[in-house]
Order: C-alpha cells, then sequence, then structure tokens
C-alpha cells in the first residue's frame, strides 16, 4: 500500500525526499467498511520515527487518509506539526486505530460538517415496553444556532426533565466502589477525552448510580444506560455548583 511505501522511504532517505511528498493523498480505504465521516487532525510528532509508526498504524486501520501535511521542527521543542484529514466510521476509531503509536500527541479532532449541513432534528420515541424515551447524543445537540460555550437544550429535551430516558455512549469513570463505576461521564465519542480536549456540554452526561448499586466498567465499549433525566441548568433547576453540566441521569443502570 501507499503508505507502508511512505515508511519505507522514511527508514532509508529520514527525510528531505519524502517531505515534499507529505501533502498527496495516502488512500487506505478497507471494503466494506460504515460509512465514513470526515476529521481533522492535529498532533505533535516526536520524530520521524514516530510518524513512520503513525503511518502504519493507520495503514491498518479501517479508515482512509485523505491528506498529509508535516511540519518542520520547532526550535522550542524539537517536535513537528502535523495536521491530516481522515474519514473515519466515528471518533472513536480514530482512537482505537491509532492508540499504538508512540511519539504523537494530537491536540485537536475535529468533525468537517458536510456542505448540506447538519440533519433534521427527530424527536425523541418513548418505547412502549419500558416506558422510557429512548435518547441519542444527536438530539442532546444544542443545533447550529447556539453560541460557543452556551447550554441551550432544546425545547423536545427540556420537556422531558423527570422523566426516564434510555441513551448509548462510552463511559469515563468518575468514582469507583472497588471494580465498580457508581459516578461517571457518558460521551458521545470516546476521543473526546482521549486526544486531550474537553467535550462539549451537549457531548456528555454526568451519570449517577443509586447508592449499593453500582454500574459495571465497560472501557471502550458503548454502553446504554438508563436514569431519570435531570436539567441542572433548566429553571427551577437550581445550577451545580461544583461545574457546569447540562445533562444528568440520577439512579442510573445498565
Amino acid at each position: 500500500m501507499l503508505a507502508q511505501r511512505r515508511i519505507t522511504t522514511l527508514h532509508s532517505l529520514a527525510g528531505l525526499a519524502l517531505l515534499a511528498t507529505l501533502s498527496a493523498p495516502v488512500h487506505t480505504q478497507v471494503p466494506g467498511t460504515p460509512e465514513l465521516e470526515t476529521f481533522q487532525i492535529d498532533a505533535q510528532v516526536q520524530d520521524l520515527g514516530a510518524f513512520a509508526d503513525l503511518l502504519e498504524t493507520w495503514d491498518k486501520a479501517p479508515f482512509e487518509v485523505l491528506t498529509l501535511d508535516l511540519g518542520p521542527r520547532s526550535e522550542a521543542d524539537g517536535k513537528r506539526l502535523l495536521k491530516a484529514s481522515l474519514r473515519s466510521p466515528d471518533r472513536t476509531a480514530l482512537v482505537l486505530g491509532s492508540k499504538d503509536a508512540k511519539g504523537i500527541w494530537f491536540t485537536r479532532v475535529q468533525s468537517i460538517v458536510p456542505e448540506t449541513g447538519p440533519a433534521p432534528f427527530v424527536a425523541p420515541v418513548k418505547d412502549p415496553v419500558t416506558g422510557r424515551h429512548n435518547l441519542t447524543f444527536s438530539q442532546l445537540d444544542f443545533g447550529p444556532d447556539a453560541e460557543e460555550g452556551e447550554i441551550a437544550v432544546r425545547p423536545e429535551i427540556i420537556a422531558l426533565d423527570g422523566e426516564e430516558v434510555s441513551i448509548e455512549g462510552y463511559m469515563i469513570p468518575l468514582q469507583w466502589e472497588e471494580k465498580q463505576v457508581t459516578e461517571l461521564m457518558l460521551v458521545a465519542h470516546l476521543a473526546e477525552c482521549c486526544f486531550g480536549g474537553a467535550p462539549n456540554y451537549d457531548e456528555w452526561i454526568h451519570v449517577r448510580a443509586p447508592k449499593g448499586k453500582p454500574i459495571d466498567y465497560l472501557p471502550y465499549e458503548p454502553i446504554r444506560i438508563q436514569g431519570k433525566l435531570e436539567l441542572p441548568t433548566v429553571p427551577p433547576n437550581k445550577q451545580d455548583p461544583d461545574f457546569d453540566v447540562a445533562y444528568r441521569l440520577i439512579d442510573a443502570s445498565n
């Protein structure tokens, strides 16, 4: 594959001839993969060997690399700035697909929204069997009119304040009880915390299990959580005194 040939070039030439070709596309798409979403990635690279390792990891992953641009070595810390655009099934695939690369510090993973704009909002549906409203993180999105840093819960979600809901995401433990979790962040994308950037208010939920009933820890796997929805910032609820939370589930279980 093209990426494998680049790795060989890196090890043999160690630099200048390779850098002239880094902006060319690298196609590593695997047949039969899910629909891919485009992401822009910024990272710092320790050296050319680390960059070679990253290319080798990407070459085996279920996404395609569209563009690569490796900048010159920084005089301050000796690292190089890497900019890349990739198409991946989701951010979690990017995390797991890149986890074996050493000497790489990811500073930004940003989804590139298609020119067609976001999909129309679809209201939550109540499950007639469980009585819970089945939510998705796309329904918790504040929408295109929300200002950056603003908590702007949709009216359709405000109507569910105090209702039993169910939602799927990835868990980031906050409090433990032996090997189980009593308090956690449920995030839309595991990469939100793995790449060092905090998720937006509408990309995570603060989850609390009832006393004496902790939740099993499932790392790197999607988990469905059900519980009572609370909206701490929506009147007449009181603003959380410790940290800003748009969404919370209490008495939660899986």
